[in-house]
């Protein structure tokens, strides 16, 4: 018998959303399976060249902290910034202008992207991770298909 984790086809995107301002900002966010386990990306669909980034369950939390902390600072005051390593390293910064948005900044070299939360979606992000999350738990536990 042989073991192989060869690649499989492109996993199918599970718990799709679009969470869209009156502004017309849109934030695609879905998990996807991955040798790690569940895996949440984002998307900035409203933006040129669609910037995506993606967090493991442990980004997503650190990510749901920022933006729970950020609601919660008064306008003009500053945060400190947060970082998560691992396959899907991560920097996070409450930025005040133009506009407050937490930016995310992830990846290295030529895998790096950043997009920025405006404060308009902090709350339906943050409700969103919360489930992503748990359901990339799942995806997580379940084991490895052995062809």
């Amino acid at each position: 018998m042989t073991t192989s984790f060869a690649s499989a086809p492109a996993p199918e995107p599970r718990r799709l959303r679009e969470i869209e301002d009156a502004f017309g900002t849109c934030l695609r966010l879905w998990v996807e399976p991955h040798h790690v386990g569940g895996v949440i990306a984002m998307e900035r669909a409203d933006l040129p060249d669609r910037p995506r980034v993606r967090l493991d369950v442990f980004g997503a939390e650190m990510l749901s902290a920022m933006i729970l902390s950020a609601r919660m600072t008064n306008a003009g005051t500053s945060i400190p910034e947060e970082t998560v390593d691992g396959h899907f390293p991560a920097r996070f910064d409450l930025i005040q202008h133009p506009t407050p948005a937490v930016r995310l900044s992830c990846g290295v070299g030529a895998q790096r992207a950043s997009l920025d939360l405006p404060a308009l979606l902090w709350d339906r992000v943050f409700v969103e991770l919360t489930l992503a999350a748990t359901v990339a738990r799942e995806l997580s536990r379940r084991p490895w298909t052995v062809h």
